[in-house]
């Protein structure tokens, strides 16, 4: 699985840092980054309201403290990414790749996330309220200290 993810958002190097670089400078509320490249930019604090991030690569990017509040993350690629203590708040995340990121402490409500890979992830001590995880896979996820009220987990693997 790990290998098929990777492969969908490869790119070269040079080319790729260039990318990120461009994309970052156009980060901020209401940005239009659907399908962009942002592999490992460090957006720490920023205010990510309403970006649509949707088939966007932010692996190994860094989005603690992060507003994504209003965000779309359909099927963008977050793997190996930071989320810590970050505000997902009525996001849209249909198939959104979060394997192995770190979401510690984030606050995640009226988060759609139907079919998302979670595997590895980090939630210890996250925040869920009104969180669709149906169908998402949350194989070796560190899940402790986790209240899962008002959380679908229907056909959760």
């Amino acid at each position: 699985m790990l290998a098929r993810v990777r492969a969908l958002f490869s790119g070269s190097g040079r080319q790729a840092a260039a990318e990120t670089k461009a994309a970052v400078a156009e980060v901020g509320p209401d940005a239009d980054l659907s399908g962009r490249l942002l592999r490992g930019a460090k957006l720490v604090g920023r205010d990510l309201r309403r970006v649509n991030f949707s088939g966007a690569d932010l692996s190994s990017a860094d989005l603690s403290r992060c507003d994504l509040t209003g965000a779309n993350l359909t099927g963008a690629n977050l793997l190996g990414a930071k989320l810590v203590n970050a505000e997902i708040v009525d996001v849209q995340g249909l198939g959104v790749c979060l394997i192995d990121a770190n979401l510690r402490g984030a606050k995640l409500s009226n988060f759609v996330a139907k079919g998302g890979l979670f595997e590895g992830a980090d939630l210890r001590g996250a925040t869920l309220t009104n969180v669709d995880f149906s169908n998402c896979d949350f194989t070796m996820s560190r899940l402790c200290d986790i209240d899962f009220a008002e959380t679908d987990l229907s056909e959760v693997a």
